[in-house]
């Protein structure tokens, strides 16, 4: 694949995927996000929009193709706040299990989650992943867009302790970096966390400076809404910079292509390559 054209395998013809696959070429992305509520600041896209771009621009670098987004993911919490859509955890397994099915079956031998949903949707896609890798032999993995590059966070943002969590100076960053004409930083209000809390209780991505015991303990959707309150993010957004989200960005992508070529020389002998309907 050219490094001008398109990495995105919706916008090729059924041929040029067996081209692809005739030519060596055996791996798949396929970016995976959630619609929920991000504040009054940033769209409820943006968990999507950002696996979306990464995994486009990590597919054009490593000229590998890139399957379209799944928008859609398990974020229960975030039904507090109108718009929100989620699906059941087993849902969520059961699509992306089909998805990996129907790419082995045309003969791809390695598919990568990019999840931009920050470890929320890490759960029903790790099942996916597990049990599709035990049952096919083929080489299955998950990249989670909060994760992968985790420990530049320290180097990029400015916020004291607190000044990361949901729709934060990171995520904002981020969006403002990715697609700016749909963030209003006018709108953007600090809600820091407790920089000293005696736990960090939630299981999405916490702020690496806050120094405290973790564990998972679910709030329920009425508790989350009375955290939250009308607005919706905790952290600092109103400090968050296109050129921060460029840093991160860039440090996501560079991760990424180095887990496909890392994947690219895993062996693999993929034994079951059922479609979906066969099973």
């Amino acid at each position: 694949m050219e490094a001008a054209e398109t990495p995105w395998a919706h916008e090729k013809s059924w041929r040029e995927v067996r081209d692809y696959l005739d030519s060596g070429n055996d791996l798949a992305i396929l970016p995976v996000g959630s619609v929920e509520q991000h504040g009054p600041h940033m769209p409820m896209g943006h968990d999507a929009l950002a696996a979306h771009h990464v995994a486009q621009d990590a597919g054009q670098r490593a000229g590998v193709l890139v399957y379209p987004t799944l928008w859609y993911g398990w974020t229960n919490n975030h039904m507090a706040l109108t718009g929100t859509v989620t699906l059941k955890p087993e849902t969520l397994t059961a699509v992306v299990t089909d998805i990996m099915s129907s790419l082995l079956y045309h003969g791809f031998n390695r598919v990568i989650l990019v999840n931009g949903h920050r470890r929320a949707n890490l759960a029903p896609l790790e099942i996916a992943v597990n049990q599709m890798r035990q049952k096919t032999g083929a080489a299955l993995a998950i990249v989670d867009v909060g994760i992968i590059a985790f420990d530049r966070i320290a180097d990029i943002r400015t916020t004291p302790p607190g000044g990361q969590g949901h729709a934060c100076e990171l995520e904002a960053s981020h969006a403002l970096h990715m697609y700016p004409h749909l963030v209003d930083m006018e709108k953007a209000t600090p809600q820091n966390s407790n920089p000293n809390p005696e736990w960090m209780t939630g299981h999405h991505i916490s702020d690496p400076a806050v120094d405290a015991p973790r564990f998972f303990y679910p709030k329920t959707v009425s508790e989350y809404r009375a955290e939250i309150g009308d607005q919706g993010q905790s952290g600092d957004p109103t400090q968050a910079t296109p050129e921060k989200g460029r840093a991160f960005h860039e440090a996501v992508v560079e991760r990424l292509v180095g887990v496909i070529e890392y994947i690219k020389t895993r062996e693999v002998n993929v034994h079951h390559r059922t479609a979906p309907f066969e099973d």
